[in-house]
């Protein structure tokens, strides 16, 4: 019973869709379009041609004053808006706030480079691994050869 019951706990989770945290963002209203329909982030970013959850994840992983800011042109250019600047930065602020954070320390970390610091490049490390075995069995090949004569003399 206890495998069971940690079996639906995994199947759950492997079922939940990706970006779920960006939901209360996505769906928050932005008010009325100009035709006096609600208007959500996720309507007005698909307006933009813009999909809506990458939008989210990549304002989510910016500085919320940059967040805010990109927000803030967007909801400006959206064709038909009526919100004056001040006013869209204070909406986008308030919209910002519904992301998700992740702590500075943790994203920090995440994108720091282990190769950028020896002054190699990824790819220069796969070419010495590939350098590397071509001398080796070069290496190999001519010791087979030099063996092999060895033998008849």
């Amino acid at each position: 019973m206890m495998l069971r019951r940690s079996y639906d706990k995994k199947h759950r989770a492997a079922n939940v869709r990706p970006g779920l945290e960006y939901e209360p963002f996505l769906f928050a209203s932005l008010g009325a379009d100009r035709n006096g329909m609600p208007l959500a982030v996720a309507s007005m970013l698909g307006r933009l041609n813009l999909d809506p959850w990458d939008e989210a994840a990549c304002m989510a992983a910016l500085p919320a004053d940059a967040a805010v800011g990109k927000l803030a042109s967007l909801i400006e250019a959206l064709p038909g808006q009526t919100l004056k600047h001040p006013e869209c930065e204070a909406l986008a602020a308030s919209l910002i706030a519904l992301l998700p954070r992740q702590p500075e320390t943790a994203t920090a970390t995440a994108k720091v480079d282990p190769i950028a610091g020896t002054g190699a490049s990824k790819g220069l490390g796969l070419g010495l691994y590939v350098v590397r075995l071509v001398i080796i069995c070069v290496v190999l090949l001519a010791a087979g050869f030099a063996d092999a004569s060895w033998l008849k003399n």
